[in-house]
């Protein structure tokens, strides 16, 4: 399976030892969100916009995803309490198509908006 991350978990990100076992695909720009700056992190929100996030693409295993879903609190039947909800994203590039997860934010919107949708 594969996930899409944009934020802490990227490659030389304070997280990203969470996916030192995993392969790595590529860099990808995706169309339709927003990124929120939520003070230490980021997350996305859908938009309507062409907006374009920035993210990386990892081949993970079972494993790697129940500690990503801990990371970003993400509670499969509890939505409403849930930091992030873990959704399914279809990534499509000239080299190849993906079926990933990727986390959305769950929370107040009321967060400045990183416009380049790129994570520093």
């Amino acid at each position: 399976m594969y996930l899409f991350v944009y934020g802490t978990l990227k490659h030389g990100f304070r997280n990203d030892r969470l996916l030192c076992n995993s392969k790595f695909i590529g860099e990808f720009s995706v169309p339709g969100f927003k990124m929120l700056s939520l003070r230490g992190f980021p997350g996305l929100i859908k938009s309507e916009q062409n907006n374009r996030i920035l993210g990386e693409i990892y081949n993970i295993d079972d494993v790697t995803l129940s500690r990503c879903d801990c990371l970003e609190g993400y509670k499969p039947n509890e939505h409403k309490s849930s930091m992030y909800i873990r959704e399914n994203l279809r990534v499509i590039s000239e080299v190849g198509a993906w079926d990933c997860w990727v986390y959305l934010w769950n929370g107040s919107t009321d967060y400045p908006i990183i416009e380049d949708g790129i994570w520093r």
